[in-house]
């Protein structure tokens, strides 16, 4: 099984890896120099929502609350005991936040070398780029589809990806000459719905002649078909939440019924700007929402970990979490005032926060996608995120 390698390309993350060993998780972007300094792609987000859009969304937590309230009352009596008189919803104090040393780990450092300005960066290493840097990013897929805006072609986008995926077969599986991949096999699971375009241009990168990526053969396999055979049944209603879609298809004696699947246009992304905007909203804690921008891939891992803690489960609990973050020079200035002009470089804030009822009504909007309606920004489907 080492000469195949399984790959499942998707819009935040491509998973690769050998069929007998475990999968690496890489990023599915690329960080292209600038030609111009002046020059960027980059789209202004709007600095707010429409008050109506607001106040729908805001009634309908509200009207969620109220079919919950009996586990919100529990949450409320058990954080009254547990928290002495005067603190309560008291969690994060900006003035009292505390500096310490950076550790060099994460995507909080920026370490990726540009001593040479190499014409591209893929990969995780793409997000670890100073912003000052002449670099844009570049997210070859978007929405399950090759990303075709802000005057990308088809072409573009499907070299983009190319380039995304020899870093990873270099880096990762530890194939040094991609000559060698003439003795390989691959096997690509594809989302279910995808389209020709994307199909004839990923088999193209791995099987046309001269092409960088020269497989043996290419296999190709729909991921709800994978998903059931490899849960060991033949017949499954397959939900695949991701990070911009959410898809469900039926499959049947392992073939995917073309007319069972859908395609909706939300998954993890939305679920994360939701998250963000009831943490702030909420009167039980105090939380910096304002301080994380999903623009900024730093705060998006950030916001990914915070995730991982959402729940349906009726006994709503609370939740610490911890975040690190580049100090700002108002922050530095108030806890370390000599060292405030070298400290934004070396130096982070360590934010403590506790987090309950957003955690719960997060999620449910899977279920009630009027709750992300628009949170996202107003771009195109396919629009370009940089930072």
């Amino acid at each position: 099984m080492m000469d195949r390698i399984v790959i499942q390309i998707g819009s935040h993350n491509i998973r690769i890896g050998f069929a007998s060993d475990r999968c690496h998780v890489v990023r599915n972007v690329v960080a292209f120099r600038r030609r111009r300094q002046n020059s960027s792609k980059t789209q202004q987000l709007p600095d707010q929502e429409p008050s109506d859009v607001v106040a729908g969304r805001e009634a309908l937590v509200q009207h969620l609350e109220a079919q919950y309230r009996e586990s919100l009352d529990a949450l409320d009596r058990k954080r009254q005991h547990s928290v002495r008189p005067g603190e309560l919803g008291v969690v994060y104090d900006d003035e009292r936040a505390t500096c310490q040393p950076l550790p060099d780990d994460g995507l909080a450092v920026y370490s990726t070398p540009l001593a040479h300005r190499p014409a591209f960066v893929a990969g995780d290493a793409a997000l670890r780029i100073a912003p000052h840097e002449p670099y844009e990013l570049y997210y070859p897929i978007r929405r399950g589809q090759l990303n075709v805006s802000g005057g990308y072609s088809v072409r573009a986008a499907a070299d983009a990806l190319a380039c995304v995926l020899r870093t990873a077969i270099t880096d990762r599986l530890g194939i040094s000459k991609l000559a060698d991949l003439k003795t390989y096999t691959a096997v690509v699971v594809v989302p279910d719905a995808a389209d020709g375009v994307l199909l004839n241009e990923l088999l193209g990168s791995l099987l046309a002649d001269g092409s960088s990526m020269p497989f043996a053969a290419v296999f190709v396999q729909q991921a709800a078909v994978c998903a059931s055979l490899g849960a060991g049944v033949y017949t499954a209603c397959v939900v695949d939440i991701g990070h911009q879609t959410t898809s469900v298809a039926c499959v049947d004696n392992g073939v995917s019924l073309a007319a069972s699947r859908l395609v909706m246009n939300y998954g993890g992304e939305q679920v994360g700007r939701a998250l963000l905007w009831l943490a702030q909203r909420s009167r039980r804690h105090q939380f910096p929402a304002a301080t994380l921008n999903l623009s900024l891939p730093q705060h998006e891992e950030i916001v990914s970990k915070l995730k991982q803690h959402c729940h349906l489960k009726r006994a709503i609990t609370v939740t610490s979490f911890e975040f690190k973050l580049p100090a700002t020079a108002r922050v530095a200035a108030i806890t370390a005032p000599a060292a405030a002009a070298t400290m934004e470089s070396t130096a982070c804030v360590l934010h403590r926060v506790n987090i309950s009822d957003a955690l719960f009504f997060a999620p449910l909007g899977l279920l009630v996608p009027q709750l992300f309606a628009p949170l996202e920004p107003h771009l195109p489907q396919d629009a370009i995120y940089e930072h």
